[in-house]
């Protein structure tokens, strides 16, 4: 390999660690109807945070919480998917 192809090759590796750890710092939040749920998601896809609020916290009607959560983790998702493919323009959807 020469000189000059293992320092581009050096520059790509460093820059997709770079990316990497850009990732892992993004945050997003998604939401359902009304804000009732909200979940925070990181960039790895793990969830950090997870609010409910009491007005829909009802145990006669925990199908309707869980459709909530649902949409919610849905949203944060998508969010994330649009923001880490803002960070790589070129690449195909």
């Amino acid at each position: 390999m020469s000189n000059f192809s293992k320092k581009m090759q050096e520059r790509m590796q460093q820059k997709m660690q770079d990316l990497q750890e850009d990732i892992k710092k993004i945050e997003v939040m998604g939401t359902s109807a009304n804000d009732f749920v909200k979940i925070t998601l990181s960039g790895e896809q793990k969830v950090k945070k997870v609010e409910i609020s009491k007005d829909v916290v009802n145990p006669d009607d925990i199908d309707a919480l869980e459709d909530l959560v649902h949409f919610a983790i849905d949203d944060a998702l998508t969010k994330l998917q649009e923001k880490t493919r803002s960070m790589f323009p070129g690449l195909p959807s």
